[in-house]
């Protein structure tokens, strides 16, 4: 029952993806710049790529709502 399915949250998910499809776009306009002294931040790319990455195949916590019995 304890599936890895059940521990991602579509949020976080969607945020991994935007990160990376934002990451990814910031290198190809650097690399399509009209300008021949603009220079793509591969560092930068890297980085934000594998934290969208780590987004992705992060597992999320489940949150229960704290709720006291009575006596």
């Amino acid at each position: 029952m304890n599936s890895s399915a059940s521990l991602t949250s579509w949020r976080t998910t969607v945020l991994g993806i935007t990160t990376i499809i934002a990451a990814v776009a910031g290198l190809v306009q650097a690399m399509l710049d009209a300008d021949p002294s603009t220079n793509p931040d591969m560092t930068v790319a890297a980085a934000a790529i594998l934290s969208g990455l780590g987004l992705i195949f992060a597992r999320d916590a489940k949150a229960k709502a704290y709720v006291e019995e009575p006596r």
